[in-house]
């Protein structure tokens, strides 16, 4: 049986102090990876941008999925103060990489992989990176995801970025991106600057491990930076 993954991501006009999402911990959930965006500074080096926040679940099953996005609002009282959100289900369907989300050895998501959507289907990405230090190759990412960030909203083909500063700082970061279809996503992270040359650094020794996991989008609604986004492949 495959396994299903949840999003939501929320944007405030105030900042959340630290210990704001009192929401309940999800029933069954494999994975849950909680955390406030990022501003990246011109110096390479991450600060919490308390203004967006995001809940990354991973699901055994579609109806466990599919109970919570029925319900999230409950489940996370901290939505209804929200100016803006989004809410997504998603079915992953290829993983590559060690990662870290749960306080244990990192190793690669254990995750019963759906079909490859067809070809022009939205497509759903998670990426995830640990600094292993915070020397001059973790500086130079760090200035590359600052590039990145200011020109990101306009890439063709880019419907929805946030990334996750887990609350748990053990925890490794995600980016999360949703797209128009997997070759918006392949020309962007492969054949265009400044995203091409930044993914190099990965090679450093700062670099402790990185992954990526791309999801097919079941559903995917609401609005983000003031855009309505409309999904429905159920």
């Amino acid at each position: 049986m495959p396994n299903f993954a949840t999003i939501i991501s929320a944007g405030f006009d105030f900042d959340l102090a630290a210990d704001e999402d009192i929401g309940s911990k999800a029933d069954n959930a494999l994975i849950e990876l909680t955390g406030t965006d990022v501003d990246w500074q011109d110096t390479g080096l991450p600060r919490r941008h308390r203004r967006i926040r995001s809940w990354l679940t991973m699901w055994p099953d579609r109806a466990s999925a599919e109970a919570y996005l029925h319900a999230y609002t409950s489940d996370i009282p901290l939505i209804t103060k929200a100016r803006e959100h989004v809410a997504g289900l998603l079915a992953p369907y290829a993983s590559h990489g060690d990662v870290n989300w749960q306080s244990t050895t990192p190793a690669p998501l254990a995750l019963d992989l759906s079909p490859r959507p067809k070809k022009g289907s939205p497509v759903f990405v998670v990426t995830s990176l640990a600094f292993a230090k915070m020397g001059e190759g973790a500086i130079a990412f760090g200035k590359g995801n600052h590039a990145i960030r200011r020109i990101v909203s306009d890439q063709p083909g880019l419907l929805f970025e946030a990334q996750i500063l887990a609350d748990n700082q053990n925890l490794d970061g995600s980016t999360l991106t949703l797209w128009e279809d997997e070759a918006a996503m392949m020309r962007f992270a492969y054949r265009e600057d400044p995203h091409r040359t930044s993914m190099k650094v990965k090679e450093h020794e700062d670099i402790a491990r990185g992954s990526f996991t791309r999801l097919a989008v079941l559903s995917f609604s609401g609005a983000w930076n003031g855009k309505q986004i409309a999904i429905d492949r159920r």
